[in-house]
């Protein structure tokens, strides 16, 4: 079989370039004869002639030219690394600072969105001092949004599990940090959208014969402040989806009933709901029967850090908050001096470009389902084993909030993987016509790149759920360790035995047995410490410990929380000296 060199250095087969050939020749007439307004009878025999082209490209092996190719084996001779020697600092994680104080995370970079994406956030972060966390996780979730809920992704046929592009993101920051400029600055492209079309609408109703009483829907980019009975007619009139947007998390929580039960708990329902975007039927008294084929909204907010912690504190176990995209906002940064505003202008004249062509998207082949790759399916499954062990490991460690929340990234990874495969189809498109989402699969590099997005969110969710409110008595003892771990001195080689933590940490001590293996487990999930000693056989029979009785610790915490240890020692030496003038005996 003959076989071309493509342009990207893949090989191809004569017989798929021509069977792809006649597959884009296809779509390219199609498209045309829409835009002309072709009669019904050709564009359906023009769609039955591209699915199956697309059929018969598809009945061909596996695109290995949309994965990049393993790496060469090294060359004879080369030096190879050693492994690290057991328990030495190279053979430890670096341990993860799990200390309760003010809510903080590792900032995004910009380089976790296709460039089309971040270019806009990044120079308004450049320009403004705004974290640019806020703002470009603001960016994808309104890209999301844009892309009518009718294209979604293939995550797994045989359970029938398509996802929509529905995402929900939440920014968590202090007052005047800059929630809403930052949000504002995000939205502004869609509100002017917005505007354009109720604009288009209202010509449309007033240019409306008096006695024609046909009503127009009225598209909707953006919606805020609504309940939830206006919401099902925004959605029966914009069956793509809707966006919510407050800059209030309050606001949402309210137009939610507050969680006070009763019919209120109904709509908590529909709102949850909303987040898979699948058809609802609503019977009401004195509404009749109301069918929406798409119950799906998108929805942006944002809140303080001690508002979230009355939320985690008081919201039901539902599920509902661990839904959103978490989002912590770092103080405003100092502006350079001398910068142009010609280029954050012509950036926010590309965001904005781009939002419209997201926006005019439509699902064509396969009825908008967008497939993975081999090489996005592999990282995808292995992305979902990952997390799937983690959430497992928090359960134990009875931080179930968290837990639920882990549980929720395979989802997230098949959504954002699909905005920034529409983002990378749009932006790489050559012709006016609208392309197709669906005529190309996810490919590895995209999937890699979300997968990169979500590992930085992972950092800002692990701030809320376990540093900023966690309410497990498991990670309060778990932290009581940890603050022993780094006022002691290291111990000579490396162990420490449980009796060293009944004498030396009095909150481990009170603990039941149970709560103080889950305690150990969970910091040795954080990376302070191996256990040693997890299993005992009894009778031929292998039993887990409630409580492990060793284990090793890890080297870099000394230096790592130096600051932090000379800090607890200065106030545990003022507490004592006071205590001693009381003439008190300080506790343990």
């Amino acid at each position: 079989m003959s076989s071309v060199n493509t342009v990207d250095g893949s090989v191809k087969s004569s017989r798929v370039l021509e069977k792809q050939r006649i597959y884009d020749l296809v779509v390219k007439h199609l498209n045309e004869a829409k835009q002309r307004g072709a009669s019904r009878a050709v564009i359906e025999m023009l769609e039955l002639q591209r699915d199956q082209a697309w059929s018969a490209l598809e009945l061909e092996p596996s695109e290995p030219e949309l994965d990049p190719p393993p790496p060469p084996p090294p060359p004879p001779g080369a030096a190879s690394v050693p492994p690290p020697l057991p328990n030495s600092p190279d053979d430890w994680p670096d341990p993860i600072n799990f200390f309760p104080g003010k809510l903080e995370a590792p900032p995004f970079d910009g380089t976790e969105a296709p460039a089309g994406l971040a270019e806009y956030p990044a120079f308004f972060a450049q320009h403004s001092g705004f974290d640019i966390s806020g703002l470009l996780c603001a960016a994808v979730t309104s890209a999301a949004a844009c892309i009518p809920d009718q294209i979604q992704i293939c995550v797994n046929s045989a359970t029938r599990w398509f996802a929509p592009p529905i995402l929900w993101g939440l920014t968590i920051a202090s007052s005047g940090v800059g929630k809403t400029p930052v949000q504002d600055a995000i939205t502004r492209p869609l509100w002017g959208l917005h505007k354009e079309l109720y604009e288009n609408w209202k010509a449309q109703c007033d240019a409306q014969a008096e006695d024609d009483e046909t009503k127009i829907p009225q598209p909707r980019v953006i919606v805020s402040d609504v309940t939830i009975e206006k919401m099902t007619d925004v959605l029966v009139e914009n069956p793509r989806g809707a966006f919510y947007v407050t800059d209030e998390f309050s606001t949402l929580i309210g137009s939610m009933g507050q969680y006070k039960g009763g019919d209120n708990g109904a709509d908590r329902g529909l709102w949850l709901k909303a987040y898979e975007g699948k058809p609802l039927q609503r019977e009401r008294v004195g509404r009749g029967t109301t069918f929406v084929p798409h119950w799906g909204i998108s929805i942006l907010a944002a809140t303080t850090a001690v508002q979230m912690e009355a939320y985690i504190d008081h919201l039901p176990a539902d599920g509902l908050i661990q839904r959103f995209l978490i989002t912590i906002g770092r103080p405003q940064q100092a502006v350079p001096t001398g910068l142009s505003a010609v280029a954050i202008e012509r950036a926010e004249a590309s965001y904005l470009t781009l939002m419209r062509r997201l926006w005019n998207l439509q699902p064509g082949a396969h009825n908008g389902v967008v497939q993975l790759s081999p090489g996005a399916r592999a990282l995808f499954d292995q992305w979902n084993a990952d997390m799937q062990k983690l959430s497992t490991a928090f359960d134990v460690a009875e931080t179930h909030a968290y837990a639920s929340h882990l549980r929720k990234y395979a989802g997230f990874a098949a959504r954002i993987a699909l905005t920034y495969h529409c983002i990378e189809t749009v932006s790489s498109a050559t012709s006016p016509l609208i392309p197709d989402p669906a005529q190309r699969p996810v490919s590895a590099s995209t999937m890699d790149l979300a997968l990169k997005f979500l590992t930085r969110e992972l950092a800002h969710a692990f701030a809320l759920y376990i540093k900023g409110a966690s309410d497990s008595s498991g990670v309060k003892i778990a932290q009581a360790i940890a603050k022993y771990l780094v006022t002691r001195p290291a111990p000579k080689d490396g162990k420490l035995a449980t009796r060293d933590l009944l004498s030396g940490c009095s909150v481990f001590n009170k603990a039941e047995e149970h709560t103080q293996g889950t305690a150990l487990r969970l910091v040795e999930q954080f990376g302070w410490i191996r256990l040693m000693d997890t299993e005992i056989v009894a009778e031929g029979k292998v039993y887990k410990k409630l409580r492990p009785t060793q284990f090793r610790v890890n080297p870099k915490i000394a230096a790592k929380f130096a600051a932090l240890a000379a800090e607890e020692r200065e106030r545990n030496a003022t507490i004592v000296k006071h205590l001693a003038e009381l003439k008190v005996r300080a506790p343990k």
